[in-house]
């Protein structure tokens, strides 16, 4: 059955991804990239990536009647800018993570949205939020902005890291799937270093020891280190009076299903 094959796949992957607070961007997407190709060319299931667009079409050989899994993954929240001397602004928040099965569709196509990360701020302010992103029925929520300003605030408000969308934890998949929080953006500061980005199945940014900004939080993929966008679904690293804040990763929609 598809749940025999994708659960264990998920198990493994899960696994691995919760043990590791490291890696490079390419590790996971590749990983990704190589799970869909190796499932489609196994012959038995389908997976197919939505990156863009608002309606899938069934496919002529989907049949609602078996199970059809779905993960998805929205957008990071964008960087904020503190421009106060040496001080530098929160990293973007990761997107929540969500897997589901069985997923259960009418119809002749299915509408969806794909959450768009977050802009990082190009003057001193708060990032973007990352947009939700949905299928049918469920909705997995974008990180929050990170934050800045022109001043350092009270409790260091102007420098805040973004939440991560969701609640970070959940549990190892099951049947009926799992949810996972985007990690909490870091922490923008007025003495170095920086701080780290909190990680979701992926690990945040790393701290910054020379200067002032807050790394993005994880998400599917990584979140993004002062200078650098978040990669699908992680949060954009936060700005100083020197650079600009950097935007969240977008997410995406992998669907898989049995045909016949």
């Amino acid at each position: 059955m598809i749940d025999d094959v994708i659960i264990k796949w998920l198990k493994e992957f899960y696994d691995a991804m919760k043990a590791s607070s490291g890696g490079t961007v390419q590790d996971w997407t590749d990983k990704l990239d190589a799970a869909i190709s190796g499932i489609n060319a196994g012959g038995k299931l389908t997976a197919v990536k939505l990156t863009s667009g608002s309606t899938w079409s069934h496919p002529a050989d989907l049949n609602t009647e078996k199970y059809v899994e779905a993960i998805l993954v929205p957008g990071g929240g964008g960087g904020g800018k503190n421009t106060a001397t040496n001080a530098g602004g929160g990293g973007g928040g990761g997107g929540e993570i969500i897997y589901r099965a069985p997923v259960f569709l009418t119809g002749s196509s299915t509408a969806y949205s794909i959450g768009i990360g977050g802009a990082g701020a190009a003057s001193a302010g708060d990032g973007a939020d990352g947009g939700s992103t949905t299928f049918a029925g469920l909705t997995a929520e974008g990180g929050k902005g990170g934050k800045g300003g022109t001043t350092l605030g009270s409790s260091d408000a102007n420098m805040r890291g973004g939440d991560g969308g969701g609640a970070l934890g959940g549990a190892p998949p099951t049947q009926l799937g799992w949810r996972i929080g985007g990690g909490d953006g870091g922490p923008g500061d007025d003495v170095y270093p920086g701080g780290a980005g909190k990680p979701s199945i992926s690990a945040g940014g790393a701290n910054r020891p020379s200067n002032g900004a807050g790394s993005g939080g994880g998400s599917w993929g990584l979140g993004g280190d002062y200078g650098a966008v978040g990669i699908d679904g992680g949060g954009g690293g936060g700005g100083t009076s020197a650079a600009a804040a950097k935007k969240g990763g977008d997410g995406f929609i992998i669907i898989l299903y049995e045909a016949g």
